[in-house]
């Protein structure tokens, strides 16, 4: 009732006071709802970067294995040929 009874510009002031006060908060829940989508989505990047780079660390990985396996043939293969030059020689 004390509204009804107040001056034209309280109630002006009161309209613009409370407009202002709900386009604030609503401006503000927007900018964290976008600040918070992008953290998501630089939580999003991590993952893939991590899941690549054990993907990289997993080649590299098996790429030195078969790198020892081809050094450990070619190794024997030498020790073969040196052993039959030396029986021909």
């Amino acid at each position: 009732m004390a509204i009804v009874n107040a001056s034209r510009a309280s109630k002006v002031t009161l309209t613009v006071t409370t407009v202002a006060t709900s386009v604030v908060i609503w401006f503000v829940n927007k900018q964290k709802r976008e600040e918070q989508q992008v953290m998501y989505n630089g939580v999003l990047k991590d993952e893939e970067r991590m899941k690549e780079r054990r993907r990289q660390d997993d080649d590299a990985r098996r790429q030195q294995e078969e790198n020892a396996r081809e050094l450990a043939l070619q190794q024997a293969l030498q020790r073969k040929l040196m052993a039959e030059q030396e029986l021909a020689g």
